[in-house]
């Protein structure tokens, strides 16, 4: 199975309601070659889903991307090995890839941004002051999914944003 070292930029983007800004792909995302992918990306997706319910089609329509279109990793010494170990990007790798959300903004000129994840708030609040923050994927996850209240917190906060636009 080949692994993709960074998500592509798609081509073809159409302006589109909503803009979802990721911190940073998952290993699943590098496999399959796009974000949100794995179990943290049906629970977004069954999340949107239920939060857009009755909305017309054209506020059921999202694009995702990264701060950063790679999985950073540092390499480590571990029990004489060498091993790669993923971190949270650093404050370079974010610069870098500013012009990557930047484009995808302008192309699809979004009415609602969510930002997902501290680092994501932390470099684009500022950009993006009317933009939502949710908690990462991968954390509701750990806490129980659709089960967990923190859920039900970001599918609130989804559907007032979907329902305001």
């Amino acid at each position: 199975m080949s692994i993709a070292k960074t998500i592509p930029v798609p081509n073809e983007i159409r302006e589109t309601h909503t803009l979802v800004i990721i911190e940073m792909p998952t290993q699943a995302d590098l496999v399959f070659g796009k974000f949100l992918t794995g179990q943290e990306g049906r629970l977004f997706n069954a999340m949107f889903e239920q939060a857009s319910e009755g909305l017309p089609i054209e506020k059921r329509l999202y694009v995702i991307t990264g701060m950063v279109r790679h999985r950073p990793y540092d390499i480590m010494l571990l029990k004489d090995k060498l091993v790669k170990v993923g971190r949270e990007p650093n404050a370079k790798e974010i610069i870098d890839g500013i012009p990557d959300v930047m484009s995808m903004y302008h192309k699809v000129k979004p009415k609602v941004i969510f930002l997902i994840g501290k680092t994501t708030e932390r470099f684009y609040f500022k950009e993006f002051p009317d933009a939502y923050q949710l908690q990462p994927m991968n954390f509701l996850v750990k806490q129980g999914g659709a089960n967990s209240p923190w859920y039900k917190t970001n599918l609130r906060m989804i559907e007032e944003a979907l329902h305001d636009s």
